[in-house]
């Protein structure tokens, strides 16, 4: 049975007031994915001795699930940029201040509406980069979770004992991360019930009311003026990884979009039988703790450092691995902005192609071959305590200002995004010429063929555009000096 909760937030009334709640799930969205990959990162990839064959096969089957996630995640934050572009906003990819945090959305009070006065207190639940165990399980589904009224007998009863405090303040879904002190993050939306400070809720809320204000605008304002932006790229990816990514220029869409998001997420009106993030959580979870049950040795992941910064390595090589791997990110997030931001239909098919360089080398490359394949090599280098090293999503206040300014002249050039690439190449290379441990070598050697063949292939994709289809009599991928056709 479904019962109906009082949304927390103010009602949307102008557009400038829907592009704040948009930015706000933008954030959001892209936290939880970095929160995700990181955690995914930690799992184990062989068995050991705190990991059988038997568990290992449970691990494996919770990565696959959690790298699927992510990717939704990166749908999801998509899904709002695509929505932002098309009511004239401009698309953002940053965080709002450092990295991790703990979100007003998710402390005690702004929780309150997930629980009847007879009810205990719900637990701060702060943004951790930490790895993968069972209270970090149950941190992602209370993170992940619709509001209790939505969820069944059963789960409910799992809530209640993960996402509320115990009598002693303790929070179950609060493991390695207990003690550890993260700053309160702003939020855009503070300031529209100044001076007292919005009472947030849930992200189900923030939906919730990004898509009542779409229909009150269209209605009000009435589609042309609502609509005034550019229709959202991405058109060519109609479904690969788990993702469905489609051009939302109009209320039908923007609403399908949304209905996209809570579904896969919360679980909102999702068909029979769909695994929303939250339920797929929630069954992490009970696995992990029959696992224990039935053997407290078992671990799934190894030890990585809780909230790594950029800079606070001391073995030089992980340093600069670490390093490279920040430079990396900025990067991918410099391309994902620019293409949101200058994406037209027609600006896509002019020379030079710049939008068709930043989606074909943005959209998977950049993502698989650098961002998570680097990761997975810093789990093998050394961090301070001899353990495994873990990277770090913070970016700095000059790296936040440029991405909040998608405006600025430099995302039309091409040396914004092919520079920094570029400069993680050599990084890498010039990191091959140290002493490594001798598992990370031949990936490293790998990643840096990739970023190579990457580099290239962004200076291509400008001057020529997106590849042609494989075609044995195109002459255009085909061609030898013999031939006589142009393949410079």
């Amino acid at each position: 049975c479904m019962h109906h909760v009082a949304n927390p937030l103010p009602p949307i009334r102008s557009k400038a007031q829907l592009v704040l709640y948009l930015k706000e799930a933008a954030i959001l969205e892209h936290q939880f994915m970095c929160q995700y990959l990181y955690a995914c990162f930690s799992l184990k990839k062989d068995p050991d001795r705190t990991c059988t064959d038997a568990q290992f096969e449970h691990v494996r089957r919770w990565a696959s699930t959690i790298y699927m996630i992510a990717r939704q995640e990166m749908e999801h934050l998509s899904v709002v940029n695509s929505i932002l572009t098309a009511v004239g906003g401009e698309p953002y990819y940053g965080h709002l201040g450092r990295f991790p945090t703990q979100p007003r959305w998710y402390r005690s009070g702004a929780l309150a509406a997930k629980r009847h006065a007879d009810m205990p207190p719900p637990c701060d639940i702060p943004f951790h980069l930490e790895r993968f165990s069972l209270a970090t399980a149950r941190r992602y589904a209370c993170m992940e979770s619709p509001h209790l009224a939505w969820v069944t007998d059963r789960d409910r009863e799992a809530l209640l004992a993960w996402c509320f405090q115990e009598p002693d303040g303790r929070c179950p879904s609060i493991g390695d991360a207990a003690g550890a002190s993260v700053a309160i993050a702003p939020s855009l939306l503070t300031a529209q019930t100044a001076p007292a400070e919005v009472e947030i809720g849930t992200i189900q809320d923030l939906y919730e009311a990004v898509r009542d204000g779409l229909v009150y605008l269209e209605a009000t304002l009435g589609a042309p003026a609502l609509w005034s932006g550019h229709c959202s790229g991405q058109s060519q990816i109609p479904s690969e990884y788990n993702i469905y990514l489609f051009p939302i220029c109009d209320l039908a869409t923007a609403l399908a979009g949304i209905k996209l998001v809570t579904s896969q997420g919360e679980g909102l009106d999702a068909p029979p039988g769909a695994e929303s993030h939250y339920q797929l959580f929630v069954d992490m979870a009970r696995d992990y703790a029959a696992l224990l049950a039935a053997d407290p040795s078992f671990e799934a992941s190894q030890p990585l450092p809780l909230d790594p910064t950029v800079d606070g390595y001391r073995d030089p090589a992980t340093a600069q691995a670490s390093e490279a791997f920040h430079v990396g990110y900025h990067a991918l997030l410099l391309m994902l902005t620019g293409y949101y931001q200058l994406y037209t239909k027609a600006q896509f098919d002019q020379s030079p192609y710049l939008l068709q360089a930043l989606e074909q080398n943005a959209f998977a490359p950049v993502m698989t071959m650098l961002v998570r394949s680097l990761a997975e090599v810093m789990a093998l280098l050394p961090s301070n305590d001899g353990g495994p090293a873990g990277v770090s999503f913070d970016l700095t206040p000059e790296e936040l200002a440029l991405l909040a300014d998608p405006a600025a002249p430099r995302y039309r050039d091409l040396l914004t995004y092919l520079a920094p690439l570029d400069r993680v190449t050599k990084m890498l290379a010039d990191l091959l010429t140290k002493p490594l441990p001798e598992p990370a070598r031949p990936r490293l050697a790998f990643i840096v063929e990739n970023m190579t063949r990457m580099v290239n292939n962004v200076v291509w994709n400008y001057r020529r555009g997106t590849y042609p289809r494989f075609d044995p009599n195109n002459p255009a991928i085909n061609c030898t000096p013999s031939t006589g056709c142009d393949c410079e």
